[in-house]
């Protein structure tokens, strides 16, 4: 009897030690080397928040106009839905974005540095070679992207909504988000949308309970109406290697 449980314990011991490399949270593997995340959001915004800032904190709702919600991207003949932003920039500086929060659910892993391909497209509706009050409507609208491991807030700084991300100024870029580009249409120069897309690659270290959160936005130096919306949003991350 005892050597067949020996010859037992020993055949299952690949299948244990091989089970316990692999630690899970509600299911979900979180030392995995790599996972990949699509939202399209076809019901719902997928857990991305939207968020305004640099702008002041008693602003008048209705001349700045914001909103953002999940939506049907106005392309013809496309079904797409996506995360809508709309603001109207009377401080010469607003900031429109939307985040997302990952974590150990998602696969990451505490304290860890991955680096991240990150890939979205945005619904835009401005020609180039615009002008208009304070920039162009469409040249003066940076887009902006970046991963960060705290929770993007909106603080009032001395009267004005200020967001805790170093995301730089307008043209410039800091040092937690980076300038992609901006709105310009590419193919078209009448007023209809069509997609202009955005890549970047993203090196990040998770917070010590392996969150971090995707941050999207526009930084805009154009004195008027911006409206845009956000979709196909692909994420690829690795664990960072040189």
């Amino acid at each position: 009897m005892k050597k067949i449980i020996l010859t037992l314990f020993v055949a299952l011991l690949p299948v244990l030690v091989l089970s316990g490399c692999v630690q899970y949270y509600n299911g979900v593997p979180v030392n995995s080397a790599s996972y990949t995340r699509t939202f399209t959001f076809t019901k719902d915004e997928e857990g991305f928040e939207g968020g305004f800032a640099d702008l002041p904190i008693d602003y008048n709702p209705f001349i700045y106009t914001l909103a953002f919600k999940q939506a049907s991207v106005p392309i013809k003949d496309k079904l797409d839905k996506g995360l809508m932003l709309k603001g109207h920039n009377r401080s010469d500086d607003l900031f429109m974005y939307v985040s997302k929060k990952f974590n150990v659910k998602d696969g990451l892993r505490p304290n860890t540095k991955y680096t991240v391909l990150l890939s979205f497209d945005i619904a835009t509706n401005i020609a180039g070679g615009g002008i208009g009050v304070g920039g162009s409507p469409g040249a003066s609208v940076y887009v902006k992207a970046g991963i960060i491991n705290k929770a993007p807030l909106v603080e009032n700084i001395n009267g004005m909504k200020t967001i805790n991300v170093d995301k730089g100024i307008q043209a410039n870029g800091g040092k937690e988000m980076q300038v992609l580009g901006n709105i310009e249409k590419i193919n078209s120069t009448d007023d209809t949308y069509e997609y202009k897309n955005f890549q970047n690659k993203i090196d990040v270290t998770t917070n010590a309970k392996g969150e971090a959160w995707l941050i999207i936005g526009t930084d805009s130096g154009f004195e008027g109406l911006t409206d845009i919306y956000i979709t196909n949003i692909k994420l690829t991350a690795n664990l960072f290697t040189k």
